[in-house]
């Protein structure tokens, strides 16, 4: 059962986290992740906002607990390629500045712990030539989408993981057991399929308007007649 406090609302767990009581709907009450070490999501109350109902976050809360939960499980990949070479979380910001990307053992120790959302492209693109690992799978686990990664260095967190290049996702088992490899440039791969989709965007909307425009020449031509008939 859980304890509840004054006005319907729970005490404090331990940890800092916070549930709300039984009164469903109470305004100005909203749950907020928060970030814990080891990548549980807690949830706290907050004075801005309407909660939804009990226990569900609504709104921007759930992008944030969405936006936690990849930055986790790209900690989480990081990590268990790390000890699978068996490097210290020092070595493999050493490997990394070896590629010529800048990383100290802290950076590491904030990725790993799921403490950073939506890192720089180019941070993963050094970590995933380190670690022998597609540079695309590191992107989506993080939330990169590829317009993000060709024309925008930060971006904020969309509510579904990117879509990972098949380019890069081809023989990712396979590139673990072999040398690492210098990573891929997003632009290069990302910027013909985007042409791709413009293109048939815009022949979309041309047929679109086609369509609308003989409906409305057809709409015309049988109200014609019947505005005739009222003059008369």
């Amino acid at each position: 059962m859980t304890r509840l406090g004054r006005g319907g609302v729970a005490e404090p767990r331990v940890g800092g986290t916070e549930r709300v009581g039984e009164s469903p709907g109470i305004p100005g009450l909203f749950l907020r992740p928060a970030l814990t070490k080891n990548c549980s999501v807690g949830l706290s109350r907050s004075a801005n906002g309407r909660f939804g109902g009990l226990g569900h976050p609504v709104g921007a809360e759930v992008g944030a607990m969405e936006a936690h939960t990849r930055a986790c499980t790209l900690g989480a990949t990081i990590r268990d390629r790390r000890r699978e070479l068996g490097w210290s979380q020092e070595e493999l910001a050493e490997r990394v500045r070896e590629t010529g990307g800048r990383m100290r053992q802290s950076d590491v120790s904030r990725l790993e712990q799921g403490r950073v959302v939506l890192p720089h492209a180019d941070r993963l693109g050094g970590i995933a030539a380190a670690l022998g690992l597609p540079v695309g799978e590191l992107l989506a686990h993080s939330g990169w989408t590829g317009a993000e990664v060709a024309f925008t260095s930060t971006a904020a967190p969309e509510t579904v993981a990117a879509v990972a290049l098949p380019e890069h996702d081809a023989g990712t088992r396979a590139a673990r057991t072999g040398p690492a490899r210098p990573p891929q440039r997003p632009r290069e791969v990302v910027a013909p399929r985007l042409r791709e989709a413009i293109a048939r965007a815009r022949e979309t909307e041309a047929w679109t308007v086609e369509i609308l425009d003989r409906c409305a020449l057809s709409a015309a031509t049988w109200d014609a007649p019947r505005q005739d008939g009222r003059r008369n």
